[in-house]
């Protein structure tokens, strides 16, 4: 049944022009399906998405949890007011 779907799913997405997708397994590996004719929009974007994912640097990583902190803090705070109103 899953793989019937996974197929659906794969032949339609092979279909479509200038597609970019990224799926995260379990395990945390990161999977890329790309269409044969991508933008140099998508291009850029991609190339980013897997200079980060692949094998990020250790500085990169750190700003990434600080701004993920950061986010949490201004979530938890805007929740915090929201229900004072």
């Amino acid at each position: 049944m899953k793989d019937e779907n996974l197929d659906d799913l794969v032949s339609v997405v092979a279909q479509e022009p200038n597609l970019v997708i990224s799926m995260v397994t379990e395990s945390g590996d990161v999977i890329w399906f790309l269409s044969d004719d991508i933008t140099k929009e998508q291009e850029k974007m991609f190339q980013r998405f897997a200079v980060v994912s692949k094998d990020p640097s250790f500085v990169l990583l750190f700003f990434l949890k600080i701004e993920i902190i950061l986010l949490g803090i201004t979530l938890w705070l805007e929740n915090k007011f929201r229900k004072g109103k």
